[in-house]
């Protein structure tokens, strides 16, 4: 199976949206 890329895509994008909404919630 080869899903590393895309699945590390998708974590780095969630990872992105939970950062940037942890920030606007803490701000």
């Amino acid at each position: 199976k080869r899903q590393s890329l895309r699945e590390r895509q998708d974590r780095r994008e969630v990872d992105r949206a939970m950062s940037a909404r942890y920030k606007g919630r803490t701000s």
